[in-house]
């Protein structure tokens, strides 16, 4: 009896884990994971403008574009009142999701918007 209840305790905590933290290789990355939508109920200044990426195509850029987004992202954190904390989750999403493996150098250009054109942005790239 003492076995079947050792047993049974072993797979309740691996059930539980593997739910908790599936394996990466079952890791699907979706555009709703960054919460965009979500992000739409911080405020920010009037005045305040962020820069996003003009000439990006799927061959060119994809990293420094994504970085350029993120470090944005960490700007918004600073200046725009975010209580619920959501840009934290969005960079956690950017961070773990799809990274291109070829890295050629390349020069950004950008405009600045506010930022409710800057979510589009993102949500365009």
């Amino acid at each position: 009896m003492d076995q079947c209840f050792r047993i049974a305790l072993w797979m309740f905590f691996l059930v539980v884990y593997l739910q908790a933290k599936p394996t990466p290789a079952s890791f699907k990355f979706n555009l709703d994971d960054l919460a965009l939508d979500l992000l739409e109920d911080i405020t920010c200044n009037d005045n305040v403008t962020f820069t996003s990426p003009t000439n990006v195509n799927e061959k060119n850029c994809y990293n420094a574009t994504l970085t350029h987004f993120m470090d944005q992202l960490e700007q918004v954190k600073k200046i725009c009142k975010d209580e619920e904390l959501r840009i934290d989750d969005t960079l956690t999403a950017l961070k773990n999701g799809p990274q291109c493996t070829t890295i050629s150098p390349c020069k950004l250009e950008t405009k600045k918007s506010e930022f409710k054109n800057f979510l589009n942005d993102i949500q365009n790239f």
